[in-house]
């Protein structure tokens, strides 16, 4: 089992759908979903701001986010997204 935290809110994965974890970071599914309401804010312009989660860049990557202290790249919120979307999908089909 997953016991690293959000490095964001603190949420154990108990308590979120899912954790993705990496490099110096971990981001829960729920902070995932706000980073992406704000990502316009969010938005860290400086070329060498790095992914916290997958060490990518702002040239490896489409944009690099900044989150209470934690930087996401566009590629691992649209995983993450992605995974949240699934999760969501299974419950769903779970009911039939």
């Amino acid at each position: 089992t997953n016991t690293t935290p959000c490095a964001t809110c603190g949420r154990r994965a108990a308590e979120a759908g899912h954790i993705l974890g990496g490099g110096t970071g971990s981001v829960c599914d729920h902070c995932m979903a706000e980073l992406a309401r704000d990502r316009r804010k969010l938005l860290l312009d400086e070329p060498e701001a790095r992914c916290s989660l997958c060490d990518k860049n702002n040239l490896e990557a489409r944009h690099v986010y900044g989150f209470r202290g934690v930087n996401v790249c566009n590629e691992c919120l649209e995983l993450s997204l992605g995974q949240a979307e699934r999760e969501e999908i299974e419950r769903y089909l779970a009911t039939w």
